[in-house]
C-alpha cells in the first residue's frame, strides 16, 4: 500500500514548501547571475538579488522579469556589508545561497 500525501494546489505539501523558497544570489545582476535567476525563477523557486551594481545593471533584471514572467526582489548593496546583509535575512525567507559576487 502506498502511502497517503497531503495535497496542496495538486502538490504534496513537501513538494510546495520547497517551492516556496527563496534563494539569494549574490551578484545576480551580473551575466552568470542573471542566467541562474532566470532558471530558478522557471523551476519555480523566489529569487532575492543583492548586487552593487559595480560590474551590471538592474536593466539585466528587468529582463529576467520579462523572460520569467516574475518579479525579482532586488537589494542594491554590497556583499561585505552587514548591515544590508542582516536586512535581507530578517526581511526574507532565505534557504539557499549562490554567490557570484565579486569580492
Amino acid at each position: 500500500m502506498g502511502r497517503k500525501k497531503d495535497k496542496i494546489d495538486g502538490k504534496d505539501k513537501r513538494e510546495k514548501e520547497e517551492l516556496d523558497m527563496a534563494i539569494l544570489v549574490t551578484g545576480g545582476a551580473g551575466f552568470i547571475g542573471s542566467h541562474t535567476c532566470v532558471e530558478l525563477q522557471e523551476s519555480g523557486y523566489d529569487v532575492v538579488v543583492l548586487d552593487n551594481l559595480c560590474n551590471s545593471s538592474e536593466k539585466s533584471l528587468e529582463r529576467v522579469e520579462a523572460i520569467t514572467g516574475k518579479k525579482v526582489t532586488f537589494y542594491k548593496g554590497d556583499i561585505l556589508d552587514r548591515d544590508i546583509l542582516g536586512r535581507i535575512f530578517e526581511k526574507e525567507d532565505i534557504v539557499c545561497c549562490f554567490h557570484f559576487a565579486g569580492v
